[in-house]
């Protein structure tokens, strides 16, 4: 049996990936995408979960490593994107055991209120994929979430507070 998560090369020529995501049941045609009301989640902050993906984050840099996930049939793609240094992973539907979200509030000293950002683990194969949900995200990665293609794979919880003191300043959520 293959691996759970699959590297795949971002730089592909369109043949070629064409040929890995026919394995993962394809992409969605335009009125899928439109009915389903779209296919791509909103940015989100890589935190850590994959050997190939740490080697983007970590590039030296001030960007900040941002994700998204695009769903397919029977899969889902994980991009990187920093400096413009791509990494990509698929995994099938199957391997995502798990998707934990953890809402919390913080202050926005800017704008002096608190503003609702997050913290999501997607258990994917032998992977914990950590994410962080920027504030001007937050209500459409939760949205994109609980679609119906991760019924029964994915809970939300909304905390009183962030889960530990090294959240509470990150300017991550801001971005």
């Amino acid at each position: 049996m293959p691996a759970a998560v699959r590297i795949i090369d971002p730089y592909a020529d369109l043949s070629t990936y064409k040929k890995i995501v026919a394995k993962y049941g394809g992409e969605y045609s335009f009125f899928d995408n439109l009915r389903m009301g779209g296919i791509g989640s909103p940015n989100m902050v890589y935190q850590s979960g994959l050997e190939a993906f740490d080697e983007v984050a970590q590039l030296d840099s001030p960007e900040i490593p941002l994700v998204n996930i695009a769903l397919l049939k029977k899969g889902v793609i994980v991009r990187i994107n920093k400096r413009q240094k791509l990494a990509s992973a698929i995994c099938l539907t199957e391997h995502i055991k798990h998707i934990h979200i953890q809402s919390f509030q913080l202050p926005h000293i800017e704008f002096n209120h608190e503003v609702t950002v997050g913290i999501i683990s997607v258990e994917m194969g032998e992977h914990l994929l950590q994410l962080s949900i920027p504030a001007k995200n937050h209500a459409s990665t939760i949205k994109f979430f609980e679609k119906p293609f991760f019924q029964g794979k994915s809970k939300a919880t909304l905390l009183h507070e962030a889960p530990n003191e090294a959240l509470r300043n990150k300017e991550i959520f801001f971005s």
